[in-house]
């Protein structure tokens, strides 16, 4: 995967799959949610229940099915930064093949889940792990 210092292995479940063997479409925001709560723990340095966040929108391009056997990796990526909000970019691979593509936002809320600016420590955390990778303001 181009340009993604964050990758992560994911098992297919026969959970995951439909009736025709193929992961359902359904199941690929799923893998999005692990990659992404293994990138904010090893980025942040923090369990995912202790970010206080929710996923505002959500989009995956499919490219290509995902079967049973298939060995899966999901890279992740931060793209950019707004006031209260971090958009975040994925790849799904399926044996080596792209197999989807895929777009978070996400929106730091408070308590009473209000959108609340994205903590200035965690901004500077997503930075320095994406080193020469643009995060847009």
């Amino acid at each position: 995967m181009s340009d993604f210092r964050f990758e992560t292995e994911l098992a297919v479940r026969y959970r995951d799959l439909d009736p025709l063997g193929h992961v359902n479409n359904a199941v690929y925001a799923s893998y999005m949610e692990q990659a992404r709560t293994r990138y904010l723990k090893r980025v942040l340095g923090t369990p995912p229940a202790d970010i206080q966040a929710v996923i505002a929108h959500i989009e995956i391009d499919f490219r290509q099915s995902i079967e049973g056997d298939d060995d899966v990796v999901v890279g992740v990526r931060t793209t950019g930064f707004g006031d209260s909000s971090i958009t975040m970019e994925y790849e799904i691979s399926a044996n080596g093949t792209l197999s989807a593509t895929g777009e978070t936002v996400m929106v730091a809320v408070d308590e009473a889940g209000s959108p609340v600016q994205v903590p200035a420590d965690t901004r500077r955390a997503i930075r320095e792990f994406e080193g020469h990778l643009a995060v847009e303001e």
